[in-house]
Parts: C-alpha cells; sequence; structure tokens
C-alpha cells in the first residue's frame, strides 16, 4: 500500500454511515467477552446529546473503509471558582495495517484544532501506552507532574503470590478470614453511618435538588467536573449502553452525597467498577456510608473483584484504604499546554477526578 492511500474526513455530523462504519472498525480493539463498548446510540449520546456541547469527530478512510479515529467530548469544568469550556480528547486508534503512518497525528491534531476554534479552551486525555508518546511529542500535550489516577482493587481473595506458593489448605483459611475482616469492616461503617442519621439507598431517578449538592459542596475542591442535575441524570440515567447504579445517601431528609456502580464483564471476568462519587467532603462517613452499602450489595451478586480509580492526592484514597482497597497501577492525564494548561500543569491543586469523568466506564 502507497503512503498516502488514506485520506482525512470530518465526521461531526455523525452521519449514519460514518457512525456505523467507525463502530465496525473499533471493534477491533475490543475482546469478543467484553460487553459492547461502542456503538452508533453511544456515540450520538456522547457527541450530539451532550449538555456541555456537541461534540468532534475525525476520521482516517482508506478505500471507503474507516482506518483510524479519534474524537473530542465537551466537558464543563468547574476550576477555581470559574465553569470552564473544556473537552476530552480519546478514542485515539488506529488499524494495526496503518501504523506508523501518520495517521494519529494527523487526525488527531484536525479533532483537536476544531474544539479550541469552537472555544474549549482547556484540552485534555486519559491516553493508552500507544497514543501518550505522540500526543506529548507531536500534539503538545504533557503529563501532569503531581496529579493522576491510582487504581484500586477491593481484595476479595488472597494475593496472586500466596495462592502459588502457600498449601491449599492455608490459602482457604486465609479466605475466609479475610472475608470475615472485610464483611466486618463494610457492616461497620454502615452501621456507624446509621448511628449518626445518614442513610443510603439506591434510585432509579434523581430531581433537580442535586443542583443544590453541587452548589453547596463544589467549593471543596479546585478542579472537578461540573456535576450538576442535568450532567448526572444524562451520564447516569441516560448512557444507551452502560446500567448503573446510583445510590444517595441522606440526612434529616436532606441530600448530602452520592455514589454509582456499574458491573462490567472485562476479560472474561464480572467487576463491579465504583465509576463516580460527590459528597459533602467534610464528612467521611457520608462517603463510607455509600461506598460500603453499595460493595454490600454488589458482592451479593457473582462477580470476580471490585475497581475503581482515585486522584493520587485525594483524601478519599483513604477511605477505600479503611474499606479494603489496596492500590494497583496508576493512569496518566495529559493537558494540553496552552494557557490554562500551563496553569493547571504548574499547580498543585485539589482535585477531584473519577473514572467515569473520562467516558472509559
Amino acid at each position: 500500500m502507497k503512503k498516502d492511500d488514506w485520506k482525512i474526513k470530518i465526521a461531526d455530523d455523525l452521519c449514519q454511515d460514518d457512525n456505523e462504519n467507525m463502530c465496525k472498525f473499533l471493534q477491533l480493539f475490543r475482546s469478543v467477552e467484553d460487553e459492547p463498548f461502542w456503538s452508533p446510540e453511544y456515540y450520538r449520546w456522547d457527541l450530539k446529546d451532550n449538555p456541555a456541547g456537541e461534540g468532534f469527530l475525525t476520521l482516517a478512510v482508506s478505500d471507503e473503509k474507516v482506518v483510524g479515529t479519534t474524537s473530542v467530548t465537551p466537558k464543563h469544568i468547574w476550576y477555581k471558582g470559574d465553569i470552564i469550556n473544556a473537552a476530552e480528547f480519546r478514542d485515539g486508534y488506529t488499524h494495526p495495517d496503518f501504523q506508523r503512518r501518520g495517521i494519529f497525528t494527523a487526525v488527531a491534531g484536525a479533532t483537536i484544532r476544531r474544539a479550541q476554534e469552537a472555544g474549549h479552551s482547556l484540552v485534555y486525555g486519559l491516553p493508552n501506552e500507544q497514543t501518550r508518546p505522540s500526543s506529548e511529542k507531536t500534539l503538545g500535550f504533557l503529563t501532569h507532574p503531581n496529579f493522576r489516577l491510582t487504581r484500586h482493587k477491593y481484595i476479595c481473595k488472597p494475593p496472586a503470590f500466596m495462592e502459588q506458593n502457600f498449601p491449599h489448605i492455608l490459602n482457604q483459611s486465609l479466605s475466609q478470614f479475610m472475608k470475615l475482616i472485610l464483611y466486618f469492616l463494610r457492616k461497620s461503617w454502615v452501621c456507624v453511618g446509621k448511628l449518626f442519621g445518614i442513610s443510603v439507598k439506591q434510585v432509579n431517578c434523581i430531581g433537580p435538588e442535586y443542583n443544590k449538592l453541587w452548589g453547596k459542596y463544589r467549593w471543596h475542591n479546585d478542579f472537578l467536573l461540573v456535576r450538576d442535575f442535568e450532567y448526572l441524570h444524562y451520564r447516569f440515567f441516560k448512557h444507551p449502553l452502560a446500567k448503573y447504579e446510583f445510590y444517595e445517601a441522606r440526612r434529616k431528609g436532606q441530600i448530602y452525597g452520592y455514589l454509582v456502580t456499574r458491573r462490567q464483564k472485562v476479560s472474561g471476568k464480572f467487576y463491579c467498577i465504583i465509576a463516580d462519587w460527590f459528597y459533602n467532603f467534610k464528612d467521611p462517613l457520608i462517603f463510607l456510608s455509600l461506598l460500603n452499602t453499595a460493595l454490600e450489595k454488589n458482592l451479593s451478586h457473582d462477580i470476580d473483584g471490585c475497581l475503581t480509580w482515585v486522584t493520587q492526592s485525594s483524601p478519599d484514597k483513604w477511605l477505600f484504604a479503611v474499606s479494603g482497597f489496596v492500590p494497583r497501577g496508576w493512569a496518566p492525564i495529559i493537558f494540553q499546554k496552552n494557557s490554562i494548561g500551563k496553569q493547571i500543569l504548574n499547580r498543585k491543586d485539589k482535585w477531584h477526578f473519577t473514572i467515569a469523568d473520562s467516558d472509559n466506564i
């Protein structure tokens, strides 16, 4: 094949043919065992119905077939008391037969330029190991030196090294002991919360009172995604593919926080993902009540484990730790080096960022 046997196609209008062809192409990057992650309905939800504005999509096409893609999803970010029109750079994929031809750089650059011209002053992303070097070298991104997501896993069974080196009967005993400890932790935090008047329940819909929750507790952090009623309703109750469980915490009838989970099949295993949360950050018992109620509910299902991602500097990581979670790796976050991006890169702000903020769950 010649080096110029592909061309860029702007697909912001998201016509049916482009949408369907792109989703067929993206299936190359998902295991057949995994749950559906992309669909034409998903991209209409993500790029057209988004309350933060319509998104941007660019394709690389060869012989009428999609061989590369990137998209940019608008976001509203609360930063230092102001709302910023931001955008998340994502879905950077290139067909294996078209690697090392400059497709990613060309397609991504075209998408990001249109987003910036439309007034999205801050562009960020959570790159994989394949796209991160190109993003930093050719697209003007930098990895934030202090802000990254750490992956935490719930201790459901003894670590792998113990299973491999310890006798089976000892592993069984340790497993039962760990289950008892975790059961005691879950019940204890839920009971303590009830003693302090906190009630947690799963709900199937939410109302405008979540605007008050957002307005009251957004001041506890310098950087976070806007979590008003419009966004929450769109993000967790209108998603065309994912089914979320939404838990809210109340005290004397007033709402003090929420937590969202999703059970998802990944590489043949079912996980409970702690996807998002927001609460009165000065009252950790609110979060502990939400988290352990959600754990109790999800562990009643046949799942292989529980996962979450927490910002490295967040005090929430300690609340996960006292509930039985341990750190397991990390994920970088990159920002483009324009004026506001440089300001964020050079500061040590208080962050609240969850995996649901990246639309990856």
